[in-house]
């Protein structure tokens, strides 16, 4: 329940909130099975939300076959004017005007709102505006994490680096590409989610059937897995035998 976000509302609903920087059916498939393991484990409703960061244009793909009632809510970053709400950072900066939370917020995301800056520069223009920031210790914190995510994925190997670097004083691990990161986090996420959920089941129920879905669920996942990493990095990874990895490799 920690990836991509899940939050519950004051009468107990739940808001399940996905990042995608694409869209298809298969993306939409896994968002509505998450939706519907929440509601069976919390028995509360649940909201489904994309948080979409890629480019333009975009098919919303609001149904899947028979799914029809699956509709899940938008924000599109790039639809937002970047430019707009940077230039109202600057103005509250240069005339030393505290910052509340959505003025972090704005920070924290603009760079994936459309604007005309290449990305460097853009990054550049935010690191300079941190250093003016007007705002409780908690949030500049976050602010900072964040732009240090940014700057770490995005212009680790330019001329500006060194003075990047001293400014946040980062360190090796914050300069790792933020997609890796978080790559890594959400395969770790995704099978300790399954294996608990299968565990849990095979105590409670205890059917040989069960054990079986489990096997073949794990084989899926690992099948998903395998068109994009090698199965030396999923062993490793993962902390799944090799041998294993190889079997379902070879029987696909």
């Amino acid at each position: 329940m920690n990836l991509d976000s899940v939050r519950q509302k004051s009468n107990g609903d739940l808001i399940n909130i996905e990042h995608h920087s694409s869209i298809n059916d298969d993306l939409m498939m896994r968002d509505y099975g998450y939706c519907v393991s929440l509601h069976k484990a919390s028995k509360k409703q649940v909201l489904p939300f994309i948080f979409y960061t890629g480019k333009l244009p975009v098919e919303r793909v609001h149904y899947l076959n028979d799914l029809m009632f699956f509709s899940p809510m938008w924000f599109i970053t790039q639809e937002i004017n970047g430019n707009a709400l940077l230039n109202n950072l600057k103005y509250k900066v240069s005339n030393q005007k505290k910052w509340d939370a959505y003025d972090i917020l704005d920070f924290i995301w603009i760079p994936t709102f459309y604007n005309d800056l290449p990305m460097e520069d853009l990054l550049l223009e935010l690191l300079e505006l941190f250093g003016h920031i007007i705002i409780e210790d908690s949030l500049l914190d976050t602010a900072r994490r964040c732009l240090e995510l940014w700057i770490g994925n995005k212009i680790r190997k330019s001329k500006n680096a060194n003075f990047i670097k001293e400014v946040l004083r980062m360190s090796e691990l914050v300069q790792r590409p933020f997609e890796e990161v978080l790559e890594e986090a959400i395969i770790a996420n995704c099978l300790e989610q399954f294996e608990e959920a299968t565990l849990e089941r095979g105590r409670e129920e205890g059917r040989e059937e069960g054990r079986e879905e489990a096997k073949e669920r794990e084989g899926l996942l690992i099948s998903k897995l395998l068109e994009v990493y090698g199965p030396e990095e999923l062993s490793k990874d993962l902390n799944i035998p090799l041998e294993r990895i190889l079997e379902i490799k070879n029987s696909k």
